[in-house]
Parts: structure tokens; C-alpha cells; sequence
């Protein structure tokens, strides 16, 4: 068996608080975000469904509003179902997404949020 190649460019931080990806335009999609890199992230959320893929761009909220960064712009990668569970509840879903082209400012904030909301 041969090892997975990683190909990732940017090292990825588990979050250590309350924080909410929001993808946008309208509708909104909120989840918890499990980790999150230079690069992209990954978030959390209760779905039957994949999202689809029109999203386009990812605000980050944290300690219940405190802190808001918006207006990330996105590109989805991979939306997978984490666990199913059984009965009628819905299942937990994680979507992986990577940030395109940010701006100066945008990669400020965005360091700015890893180095206050990362283990």
C-alpha cells in the first residue's frame, strides 16, 4: 500500500471556540467550522443534502457575534456526510472550501482569525 501524497501548501489548526462559517449569497448556509488553514476550511452542518455548489463567498463569526469577517471568496471542494444517524434525525454533513483570491486585507484578517481562534 502506498502512502497518500499531502497536498496541502498551508498547515490546517483545529478551531478552539464557538465558530460559524456563513456561506453566502441568499439562502445562507451556517455550520461550526472543524479547521481551517491559509488555504481553505472545514465546516460542519446539519444536511440531508450536499450544498450545492453556487456559494461564492464565506463570512466567519465568532464568540456569538463578537467577532465578524466577511465577504472570503470561496470555491467549494467536497461536501461529505461525517455520521449518519438513525431514525428521522438528519445527519451531519462537512463541507471543505478554499479561499480564491484574497485581497491584501482579506489575508490579514484571515491570519488574524487563525491566530486568535486556533489551537
Amino acid at each position: 500500500m502506498t502512502p497518500s501524497l499531502e497536498r496541502r501548501k498551508h498547515p490546517r489548526y483545529n478551531v478552539n471556540s464557538d465558530v460559524l462559517a456563513v456561506l453566502k449569497p441568499y439562502p445562507i448556509k451556517l455550520g461550526q467550522i472543524a479547521n481551517i488553514s491559509e488555504g481553505g476550511l472545514a465546516f460542519n452542518y446539519q444536511g440531508a443534502q450536499a450544498i450545492d455548489g453556487a456559494y461564492s463567498f464565506l463570512d466567519l463569526i465568532a464568540s456569538q457575534g463578537q467577532q465578524h469577517f466577511s465577504s472570503f471568496p470561496i470555491q467549494p471542494l467536497r461536501d461529505t456526510t461525517v455520521s449518519k444517524v438513525f431514525g428521522k434525525s438528519i445527519p451531519i454533513r462537512q463541507m471543505a472550501i478554499c479561499f480564491q483570491a484574497l485581497n491584501s486585507i482579506q489575508k490579514v484578517m484571515l491570519q488574524q482569525f487563525i491566530d486568535i481562534h486556533t489551537k
